[in-house]
């Protein structure tokens, strides 16, 4: 019975919103999985690549985050989704071991380990059932044996609070979250 009331409670939540390629949403994984695409090629070797949410608190693709190396530095670089702009590329010190190809990524099973996620809170008794939980980032990264995995946050809205400043009004949002690795083809809940 938990397992229906959860879908129920996503298909509530992705219902209500308007397009907005939500990292999580099965029905707007796919524009994202073409944007990758389009500002990608396949055999592009990055060492890092993370999929950001607008803010927080909202699930939203604002911007793709990836490290590549040319000429033997690497370099990081951000994909600003609003604008399709990409920032100018800034050079890391870090020495990386082994990159991973873009065609490599299975973007497309997101929405899927968001789901799997959302049961692992069920189970282990951390789901709160009247609250959102976004899909803040997903960052793909490549371990010391050249195997993609991914770490990623679920937060979800706790309260909010404003006060008057000199400034005018101040709203201060709180909020937790819930951090998973995924590797291996296995979910793990890795803050409890």
């Amino acid at each position: 019975m938990k397992k229906i009331s959860i879908v129920l409670f996503i298909t509530i939540i992705f219902s209500c919103k308007g397009k907005k390629d939500h990292i999580s949403d099965p029905d707007e994984i796919e524009s994202i999985q073409e944007l990758v695409n389009e500002i990608f090629e396949k055999d592009k070797e990055v060492y890092y690549l993370s999929l950001s949410a607008e803010d927080k608190l909202r699930g939203t693709l604002s911007s793709i985050y990836f490290t590549y190396k040319f000429k033997d530095t690497y370099f990081d670089q951000t994909y600003d989704v609003q604008s399709k702009t990409f920032s100018d590329p800034a050079k890391k010190s870090y020495d990386y071991k082994k990159g991973f190809k873009i065609g490599d990524l299975d973007i497309g099973s997101i929405p899927e380990w968001y789901m799997e996620a959302l049961q692992i809170l069920n189970d282990k008794e951390l789901l709160i059932e009247d609250k959102l939980y976004y899909l803040d980032d997903w960052n793909y990264r490549v371990d010391n044996k050249g195997k993609i995995y991914a770490r990623f946050a679920l937060n979800y809205y706790l309260s909010s609070h404003s006060r008057s400043s000199g400034r005018g009004r101040v709203t201060t949002t709180t909020y937790a979250s819930h951090d998973f690795l995924l590797k291996d083809n296995q979910l793990k809940l890795l803050n409890h």
